[in-house]
């Protein structure tokens, strides 16, 4: 009752002005009752239309002004509460400027006005737009004449737009893990396999990283040969037992066949590394070239 006593400019009496204190808000839930717009909906909460300047620059909107000064009133010699209603009939008219343009009269006295000729060309009429509560900005107004059956249902539907927001921020990351390993690819056991080869080739750069020097060997130096396997079986059948002797830093583990050969290490005449045989302390037998490398 307040809100149509208050819409009507009637007096409700000096009692009922007194202890009646709720007329703005009823008068809020009643400008937002005759838009249309179902209260019963989620978009009963919607905001008026309002310009949102967020990441343009200062002098955007300015722009605005300059077109009221040019087409209304000075801003100066206006209130400052008039000249804001201003501005937001402007953004009504920017905002609504197609569906008004297909529905007026063309000898409508609206068209012929200035501010509407402005609305048709004005660079920053997309800045005109509404929000609602789970997407407002700061240039959003604040929401009023919303009933708590209403923000319910906001609060709700921020909560749908929350969950969607970190639905999609797992996505994103669970494919980029994926990809990166590229997993459900067909590179994927090729990607496999080709690190397993680096990683052999690299111990085997690592175990050969010191090589062995035959150049520091004389002829006469003899190293005695342990742990053989040998490819042919009337050496691999030598039946060879362990004798270990130390000679030095240049003898190794010797071992010596039953029937008195032992093998060794010299430097042959071609100044290579080679295998001999010795039998009962015979001439060595040459038996093959021979290549040595340092394990890690």
């Amino acid at each position: 009752m307040a809100s149509i006593c208050l819409r009507a400019c009637w007096s409700m009496g000096p009692v009922k002005d007194r202890y009646i204190h709720y007329e703005k808000a009823g008068n809020q839930f009643t400008g937002r009752c005759v838009t249309g717009i179902s209260s019963l909906d989620k978009t009963f909460a919607i905001s008026p239309v309002y310009w949102d300047w967020a990441g343009c620059a200062s002098t955007a909107e300015k722009s605005v002004d300059d077109v009221l000064e040019a087409t209304c009133v000075e801003k100066n010699g206006t209130k400052p509460q008039t000249f804001g209603l201003l501005r937001y009939l402007f953004a009504c008219l920017c905002y609504h400027y197609k569906y008004l343009d297909e529905k007026l009269h063309e000898t409508s006295q609206l068209r012929a006005s200035s501010v509407f000729i402005e609305a048709a060309v004005f660079e920053h009429a997309d800045r005109a737009t509404t929000a609602f509560p789970w997407n407002a900005t700061s240039y959003t107004p604040k929401f009023t004449g919303v009933p708590p059956h209403v923000m319910i249902l906001v609060k709700m539907e921020e909560l749908k737009v929350e969950l969607a927001k970190q639905s999609e921020v797992i996505a994103d990351k669970l494919k980029a893990e994926l990809d990166a390993r590229s997993v459900g690819g067909s590179e994927y056991r090729a990607t496999a396999l080709l690190q397993e080869v680096k990683e052999m080739v690299q111990m085997m750069k690592e175990q050969a990283s010191v090589p062995f020097k035959p150049d520091a060997i004389d002829a006469d130096d003899t190293f005695y040969v342990g742990d053989l396997d040998f490819g042919t079986d009337d050496v691999a059948d030598s039946n060879f037992e362990d004798n270990t002797a130390h000679d030095g830093k240049k003898t190794g583990n010797r071992r010596q066949s039953k029937g008195g050969d032992r093998f060794m290490i010299r430097l042959g005449e071609n100044g290579r590394l080679c295998l001999f045989q010795t039998a009962n302390h015979g001439v060595p037998k040459f038996c093959c070239d021979v290549v040595l490398w340092r394990p890690k």
